[in-house]
């Protein structure tokens, strides 16, 4: 698991590095390959193993790729401008502490994970009997997404409260620990509901999934349905969820109130908003995937043919590989939040108020005015409130 979560690193690093200096090509190579791996994905699903739900899961995904390929030439100009102004903030010395969230938000979910794995197998040794073990696996999978959840969208607010921070040109030494201490505090609540939101939808979703194999006739056919509607609905969701969090961190609203800005927002910049979530969330696809591929088949022939041998090789090489092929999918997205936290924040501050870049920089400012031609109404009528 060391040397996984250093391959995962150094693989992280080169993706950050490629993201931030070279974010158009970056953006494209993501996409396509996010697309062609969902392709066959799609393929093997529904050829070799006849898993319907998993085929149309993929294809749905590979529309989104395509439209968000054939689209990206109109915003790929302003998601360059948000990447490297992430670079920018990162690297400010004041701003140093964002790396630090990454390193810990890896640490954080890493020890729930295997505090949780390794006391799962004694909850369940208490209870017998079938219809309790099936309800506490319900509670223990709804535990385990909630929690995870949480962790992540915690890190999630603290970059987007750092990163705010540089927008309106708060003056503080450490603004990553000040927003750290609101994300664990005031707006502790607001992370949680969204959290618990998701984790309802993920876990009636793995439930269906369960219960999908024995279920034959029109009953598999409505699961399949079922399951389709409910990864549609978490998708939306999260991408709600991750506008929300922005607002939450720049304002300190709650979660309702963060919901109603965040709701009328979407429905002046809709398409700004779905390209930069559909750009970012491809890379983080894209380097996610290639990191996890790299540390599991490196496990693999490590466990296969260097450390295990004897009647237990198998299970210990299985357990091996998928250890290493999480690890480095956990280094990866924490890795990551400080890009997709970073330009969401930059994006969604510059759509509420303009005016303020134009203080803190006024560079950049006109920048972003002449890649978003569309928001120049828009930025007249907020100067002017």
């Amino acid at each position: 698991a060391g040397g996984a979560t250093v391959l995962a690193a150094v693989i992280a690093a080169l993706g950050l590095v490629l993201t931030f200096t070279h974010p158009v090509a970056t953006g494209y190579a993501a996409i396509t390959l996010v697309a062609v791996y969902m392709v066959a994905l799609g393929a093997w699903a529904a050829i070799a193993l006849e898993n319907w739900y998993l085929g149309i899961v993929a294809v749905i995904v590979v529309l989104v790729q395509l439209w968000t390929l054939f689209m990206f030439y109109r915003y790929k100009r302003m998601a360059s401008l948000l990447l490297k102004t992430v670079r920018h903030v990162a690297t400010a010395a004041n701003h140093r502490g964002l790396w630090a969230v990454a390193a810990v938000n890896v640490v954080v979910m890493a020890a729930w994970t295997g505090v949780f794995a390794a006391l799962l197998p004694g909850v369940f040794s208490f209870w017998r009997g079938a219809g309790a073990t099936y309800a506490l696996y319900v509670h223990s999978l709804f535990t385990y997404i909630w929690v995870t959840e949480v962790i992540a969208n915690t890190a999630f607010v603290t970059v987007a409260g750092s990163v705010g921070a540089w927008y309106f040109g708060v003056a503080s030494d450490a603004p990553t620990r000040a927003s750290a201490r609101r994300a664990l505090t005031y707006s502790f609540g607001a992370i949680c509901f969204g959290s618990l939101l998701v984790a309802v939808l993920e876990t009636l979703r793995r439930v269906l999934n369960s219960m999908r194999h024995s279920r034959r006739g029109i009953a598999a056919v409505l699961a399949i349905i079922a399951m389709i509607l409910l990864v549609v609905i978490e998708a939306l969701l999260r991408f709600f969820n991750k506008n929300v969090f922005v607002i939450v961190a720049l304002y300190g609203d709650s979660y309702c109130q963060a919901a109603k800005k965040a709701k009328a927002l979407l429905h002046t910049n809709a398409f700004s908003l779905v390209m930069q979530h559909n750009v970012v969330t491809s890379i983080i696809s894209a380097v996610f995937l290639v990191a996890a591929a790299t540390c599991g088949v490196g496990a693999y022939l490590l466990s296969a043919h260097v450390l295990f041998t004897g009647d237990d090789q198998f299970t210990h090489v299985v357990l091996t590989t998928a250890v290493c092929t999480g690890v480095g999918g956990f280094v990866v997205a924490s890795a990551f939040t400080i890009a997709d936290a970073g330009a969401t924040t930059l994006l969604i501050a510059f759509l509420l108020a303009p005016h303020q870049l134009r203080a803190t920089d006024p560079t950049r400012f006109e920048q972003y005015r002449l890649a978003m031609p569309e928001a120049v109404p828009a930025l007249a009528a907020s100067s002017n409130v």
